[in-house]
């Protein structure tokens, strides 16, 4: 039999792990992976951002534009 005590400490396991959980999808889906040769430049609330690797884009606060930094060949 389940006592109150056992009841309250399951509870706050499984609201541990919603948080965990919720907190992981939401990394994931706002992640945003660079490709080689181009970098993301990020704006808006912290002041301008080079992301060369990747990194956290928020759509509300931030906006992000791909640039293209690969070396270009002029002819003369």
């Amino acid at each position: 039999m389940l006592t109150p005590i056992m009841i309250i400490a399951i509870s706050i396991l499984v609201f541990i792990l919603v948080v965990t959980i919720g907190v992981f999808l939401l990394t994931k889906k706002l992640y945003r992976k660079v490709p080689q040769g181009e970098v993301i430049v990020r704006t808006g609330q912290g002041g301008t951002k080079i992301i060369t690797t990747g990194g956290i884009v928020f759509p509300l606060v931030h906006k992000q534009e791909l640039m293209d930094i690969r070396v270009k060949k002029i002819e003369i």
